[in-house]
């Protein structure tokens, strides 16, 4: 009877372990399920920020949009302006130039009425003193 006992303690001893062993992993499976709702939480938190900033971000694109537009239509504008004044500065050169050359044509006709002038009154000077001395011949004859 007595190894009867002690193969009922010895056979209790490993039920009681196996007892405990199992009673640890249904602890773990429970701290693990735990765990789980916890992660499915945080996911489901994570994706529904996920969906707030996804429908920010396509109202903000929606409000883009016609900005968009109206910036290319301002950098369209801003090209054709500076086209515009590229031309009107090339065309104030050109005129500029042409007033430059004339001035300097200018300054070459004034220069050459001086010379003509200066002749001019030496040949009439000239001209004069012929005269007088004609005119006091005649006088003396």
């Amino acid at each position: 009877m007595e190894e009867n006992q002690s193969v009922d303690i010895a056979t209790l001893e490993d039920e009681a372990e196996e007892n405990k062993i199992k009673m640890q992993m249904v602890e773990k499976n429970m701290e693990q399920q735990k765990n789980m709702e916890n992660l499915k939480s945080l996911k489901i938190e994570a994706e529904n920020k996920y969906d707030t900033i996804k429908l920010k971000i396509n109202q903000l694109s929606e409000l883009a949009d016609p900005l968009k537009d109206e910036l290319n239509l301002a950098d369209s504008e801003v090209d054709s302006q500076k086209q515009r004044k590229q031309h009107h500065e090339d065309k104030q050169k050109e005129h500029l130039d042409t007033l430059n050359k004339k001035r300097r044509e200018l300054d070459m006709k004034e220069k050459e009425l001086q010379e003509k002038m200066s002749q001019a009154r030496q040949n009439c000077q000239e001209w004069i003193d012929v005269k007088k001395i004609f005119n006091n011949s005649r006088q003396r004859n």
